[in-house]
């Protein structure tokens, strides 16, 4: 990309930003590095007269403009949590569905562990809609309070339909749904006997839902069952591409999963072989043949991460939004998963959103975003996770992205 091609889409990511800047605004009227409603507005004024002159900037005025905006308007950092993982995967769904958009149907997986989960995210960027979280023994607080009060009345929802990706959900969370108008004739069930079946079923719709015939034309992902962090470093892009995962024990893939992927034109098998064996990817090369295969992995699940995005967003020149999400071990799936529906923002433009799957002491997020990624073109960064795993982990993310953005790293 020239000199001039960089600028352009350095312009056209930051004139999206405009319409987000003040949603980094907090109830207690300063965003989290303590900037009061006033400062943002300021900064928006200033970055929208720099946009202006942009627009009939020769290409001279124009290198120097989008340096000024770099200074007037840098990196937007978006806290999306809450006190439980309901509540955060609330705030997502609502910066990916602001107010006033209409969404009909929703996808909603069990927050009370990963295994059926994985699959959920494939299923709702297909469908282009939310993915939230509830408790599978009752509909949880933080979830029914979106659907009535965000899309609906504040008794009852506006959504018409809802797909359950398990078949854990219990008698009195389904009656939940029902007393918010979410009745059974509107509650889909894709669920099997186990992980790898729910996967399935969930696949099953994908193709029900975008083929007519031939061959799925969207990646599929085969992900180990056992352990989270590969299926969900990949969330943002199952879900941009409405792209399914199936699951693996590591060593070997069931009949049913062996014929969906009969279907497949390309396949990426996520995490090295002590997560999924050679002998399931023997599998898989068997059935869509070896120059429509690829593994994507790292030393460990950071750097699987790292490898992902790469993948699928190269040297990053159209990604302008990082997704940075606490995962330092199985349990801490659920904010990646909900994630995954922040990669439909931008997508008409053609950019992406990549997640950084983070640990405690943060290094190799700092390194990650130092060596691959922005190139000064990243505008947002969404911060989840709950705010015990936010400081000063999230402070050294911040210090690095900056410094990426302004060139200190290059």
């Amino acid at each position: 990309m020239n000199r001039m091609k960089k600028i352009f889409a350095g312009t056209v990511a930051f004139m999206m930003l405009l319409g987000s800047m003040t949603t980094t605004v907090l109830a207690d009227d300063t965003n989290y590095w303590g900037e009061s409603i006033e400062e943002v507005e300021a900064t928006f004024a200033q970055a929208s007269a720099v946009a202006e002159e942009l627009e009939t900037a020769t290409p001279a005025e124009a290198a120097a403009l989008s340096e000024e905006l770099n200074t007037v308007a840098p990196v937007q950092y978006v806290p999306l949590w809450g006190q439980l993982r309901y509540d955060t995967a609330a705030r997502i769904a609502m910066k990916a569905f602001p107010a006033g958009e209409s969404v009909d149907t929703v996808v909603i997986a069990c927050g009370n562990d990963f295994p059926d989960a994985l699959s959920a995210n494939g299923l709702a960027g297909s469908l282009d809609c939310p993915l939230l979280l509830s408790d599978r023994g009752e509909l949880t607080a933080a979830t029914k309070e979106l659907l009535i009060d965000h899309w609906g009345d504040g008794v009852s929802t506006n959504i018409d339909k809802a797909y359950l990706i398990g078949l854990g959900f219990s008698d009195a969370m389904k009656a939940g749904l029902a007393e918010i108008g979410l009745t059974e004739d509107k509650v889909v069930v894709l669920g099997g006997m186990d992980r790898y079946e729910t996967a399935e079923e969930v696949f099953d719709q994908i193709i029900d839902l975008n083929v007519a015939s031939g061959k799925l034309d969207r990646p599929v992902f085969v992900a180990s069952g056992k352990r989270s962090p590969d299926a969900l470093s990949v969330s943002p892009i199952s879900y941009y591409f409405g792209a399914p995962i199936l699951l693996t024990d590591g060593a070997t893939l069931t009949e049913k999963t062996q014929e969906c992927l009969q279907m497949a034109s390309a396949v990426y098998i996520l995490g090295g072989t002590a997560t999924v064996q050679p002998a399931a990817e023997n599998i898989v090369v068997n059935i869509v043949g070896a120059k429509n295969f690829e593994r994507l992995a790292g030393d460990d699940r950071y750097l699987t991460a790292a490898k992902i995005n790469h993948e699928f967003a190269g040297d990053v020149k159209t990604t302008t939004r990082l997704i940075v999400a606490y995962n330092a071990e199985d349990k801490d799936f659920p904010d990646a998963l909900s994630s995954g529906m922040l990669s439909r923002i931008g997508k008409a433009e053609g950019e992406y959103t990549v997640t950084m799957l983070v640990k405690p002491d943060c290094t190799n997020a700092l390194n990650y975003i130092t060596n691959h990624f922005f190139n000064g073109f990243a505008k947002e960064v969404f911060l989840t996770g709950g705010q015990t795993n936010r400081s000063p982990m999230i402070d050294q993310i911040k210090a690095a992205v900056d410094a990426e953005h302004n060139g200190a790293c290059h």
